[in-house]
């Protein structure tokens, strides 16, 4: 009974129980922060902070005698806000500021209301396709040769005759290979137009320098006769005016075979052992396009079987091309079975041979004695070209590059000077120089240089015949400078040596020397003797060596 009367009293009164104890820990609470005790603290920060504020004040301004203090620069607000020199809350207002509170939010969701369906089907947007990787160019190859030639208004030419339209031109001839195949693999992965157009050929050089290490790549511009130049189709500048953009396309296809390969400067007269790019690309006819494989074993309108029908004309229609096969991947992969259900035992189609495209380029600005390597790179038109399905950041690119080739293999350029050391003339060193201009040679037997200066020769009365003149008499007086660009450092005589060859030692003079690159080399007059005597043998009385056709290697298609 006395548990029931309990649970009435605990019923009737249990608000005013839980208000008088919210209020007594209130009271509690608000004692203890006006308290000392419990102001302590703050007091101590308080301070401290006035302490701190009061040692910075003197030091703003230190001429004034008076530094500028807080209570200059505050307003009684911006104290109030910062709680500076504010007496602390009585209980009465503590009370006030807490019954000013306003009642506590309670959050309330909305979930009345009709539903809202979306309009029309769901639609899962596709990341647009674009164009596979363009190829590399491939298998680089080099030539180099120097000669005459009757291009007008040639720049670094190497020596010019005077009053006649003769230049003298060193070269390197750069060839790579463009497998037009496994881009054709890579257009039909992506939906784009089949025909593969070249734009471009890009070539590109570094310089080796005197301490061994490579320069930076730079650009190189074709050597092209500029009547050639002149006629090869201008780049739009509007990629978005389509119809010069198909002008300038069925210009670059009508270009095809210059732009992969384009002619040099017409030559009449070369330097022994010289070798252009044609004559180490290979045999080489028309313009190769892949076979397209073809997308079923049904023969397609207007062409026979086994055959795909013939690439559309001009930019590529708005309308995809059409696919590779889908039962066994295109008919010129490797080891591919052209149907799923063909019993185990039937061996895969061999593959076919790639197509390749064979592209060159030409530098003519090289310099005799340098040290190059180069790098070629091919553009095609690009193959999705206003299609609406790719990124607009593809679609009205003109061009697409591939990277670039591989460097080729270093190549050195021969000098223009060949010198020979060929004995001591008392204190002085005896060279023999020989100089190639205009497609002859120029002997000066006997030249003694001082050691320690550089070797300066310079012929003004040289007798040159004309390369290319109507008889074999036409010849003009030139200047011909012979200097080699060598410094003379030392030279040791009677040093024991062993020429290759002899088990007896002999007596030579050793040539120490700068080279035009600035690398120090030395040379003996025994061996140089040897090659004076075969080289003067060789181009003394020399004529220009006419231009004859070489027949190049021809080059094995690759399998």
């Amino acid at each position: 009974m006395a548990a029931d009367l309990m649970q009435s009293f605990v019923g009737r009164h249990i608000e005013k129980i839980v208000l008088g104890t919210a209020a007594a820990i209130l009271v509690a609470a608000a004692v203890l922060f006006v308290s000392p005790v419990g102001r302590k603290s703050h007091e101590s920060v308080r301070t401290g902070l006035k302490s701190k504020i009061e040692s910075i004040q003197h030091k703003i301004d230190p001429k004034q005698e008076k530094g500028i203090s807080l209570d200059d620069v505050l307003t009684p607000a911006d104290k109030a806000s910062l709680g500076l020199a504010e007496p602390a809350p009585s209980i009465d207002q503590f009370k006030q500021g807490l019954a000013a509170l306003p009642e506590a939010w309670a959050r309330k969701l909305n979930t009345q209301g009709p539903v809202v369906k979306p309009i029309g089907p769901v639609v899962t947007l596709k990341e647009p396709k674009k164009p596979q990787r363009i190829m590399t160019v491939e298998d680089v190859e080099t030539a180099v040769g120097r000669g005459v030639t009757t291009e007008p208004n040639v720049p670094n030419a190497l020596a010019r005759m005077t009053g006649k339209n003769i230049t003298d031109i060193a070269w390197v001839g750069c060839v790579g290979r463009f497998d037009l195949t496994a881009q054709l693999d890579q257009y039909l992965k992506a939906d784009c137009d089949p025909e593969i157009i070249l734009t471009r050929v890009d070539l590109q050089r570094r310089t080796m320098n005197p301490d061994g290490q490579w320069g930076d790549w730079e650009a190189v511009t074709q050597a092209i006769p500029a009547v050639v130049a002149d006629k090869l189709p201008k780049k739009p500048a509007n990629p978005k005016d389509k119809a010069i953009v198909a002008k300038w396309y069925g210009g670059e296809k009508d270009f095809q075979a210059t732009i992969r390969r384009p002619p040099f400067y017409p030559l009449v007269a070369i330097d022994e052992g010289s070798q252009a790019a044609s004559d180490i690309a290979g045999t080489i006819t028309g313009v190769e396009q892949p076979k397209i494989p073809a997308p079923s074993t049904q023969p397609a309108a207007g062409a026979e079987e086994g055959e795909a029908p013939p690439p559309p004309p001009g930019p590529p229609p708005p309308g995809p091309p059409p696919p590779a096969a889908k039962t066994g991947g295109p008919a010129w992969a490797e080891g591919v079975v052209p149907d799923e259900k063909q019993p185990a035992a039937v061996p895969a189609k061999p593959a076919e041979a790639h197509v390749l495209a064979t592209v060159w380029a030409s530098d003519t600005s090289v310099k005799p004695g340098g040290v190059y390597q180069y790098r070629m790179r091919a553009a095609v038109f690009n193959p999705a070209y206003s299609q609406p399905k790719v990124g607009e950041e593809v679609r009205w690119q003109l061009e697409l590059e591939g990277g670039w080739s591989e460097p080729s293999p270093k190549v050195r350029i021969p000098g223009l000077v060949q010198f020979f050391f060929i004995g001591a003339f008392g204190d002085k060193a005896n060279i023999e120089l020989h100089r190639w201009i205009h497609g002859q040679w120029v002997v000066v037997p006997s030249l003694p240089s001082v050691i320690g200066a550089p070797v300066i020769c310079i012929k003004k009365d040289a007798k040159l015949k004309i390369p290319g003149g109507a008889s074999g008499k036409d010849e003009e007086v030139t200047t011909v400078d012979l200097s080699p660009g060598i410094v003379l450092v030392d030279m040791v005589r009677s040093f024991t040596y062993y020429p290759a060859g002899n088990k007896a030692a002999t007596k030579t003079n050793v040539l120490v020397y700068t080279g035009p690159r600035g690398t120090l080399a030395q040379r003996t007059d025994w061996d140089d003797r040897v090659e004076a005597a075969r080289a003067r043998a060789a181009h003394e009385g020399s004529a220009p060596q006419a231009v004859t056709p070489k027949g190049p290697t021809p080059v094995a298609p690759a399998p």
